[in-house]
């Protein structure tokens, strides 16, 4: 897996207050479409969007119909990708 570190300045995924959202936190000094998708470990799609993106800016995920486990995160600008992984606990 190449991760290209040129695309974003950073990427960060957190939780949010809101129970099942994440807010995704992504710098970055292009503009473009911004495609995520998420996988669970077998590589099942489970989520994606695609947001227009010019600089520093947050992005909500709602998770909140996702089970228990560890995801993969995929995140795609002008053809470079990250990957962050993530993991869902219910309380």
């Amino acid at each position: 897996m190449l991760v290209n570190y040129d695309m974003f300045n950073d990427l960060s995924i957190n939780p949010s207050p809101n129970n099942g959202t994440f807010e995704l936190h992504v710098i970055t000094t292009q503009e473009g479409i911004l495609n995520i998708t998420i996988t669970d470990m077998v590589g099942r799609e489970v989520y994606r969007t695609s947001k227009d993106v010019q600089e520093d800016v947050y992005i909500p995920i709602n998770m909140d119909n996702a089970a228990e486990g560890q995801y993969i995160l995929k995140a795609e600008l002008n053809g470079k990708v990250q990957y962050r992984r993530l993991m869902i606990t219910n309380k």
